[in-house]
């Protein structure tokens, strides 16, 4: 789990929130955080490359099932060199 944690807080679009006990304003500021989180979700969409850095490796994984039922991964990693 806490390796979990850690990659969501590494990610772009993380932000943690506190959240009262009261419904009533827990909705209230889940809403009035809501078109940032939107607009912040679609800007990364976008264009990633705004929240990359680019001197550090960046990889992507694939993972998927063959017809015949075997279990194939594709990694690509992209690694700068100065």
């Amino acid at each position: 789990m806490s390796r979990c944690l850690g990659t969501q807080q590494s990610h772009p679009l993380y932000t943690r929130i506190c959240l009262p006990k009261d419904w009533g304003k827990r909705r209230n500021k889940l809403v009035s955080i809501r078109e940032e989180r939107l607009r912040n979700a679609y800007d990364f969409v976008m264009d990633p490359r705004h929240y990359v850095d680019p001197a550090k490796a960046q990889y992507c994984d694939e993972r998927f099932e063959t017809t015949e039922g075997d279990f194939c991964g594709v990694r690509f990693e992209k690694v700068q060199f100065s």
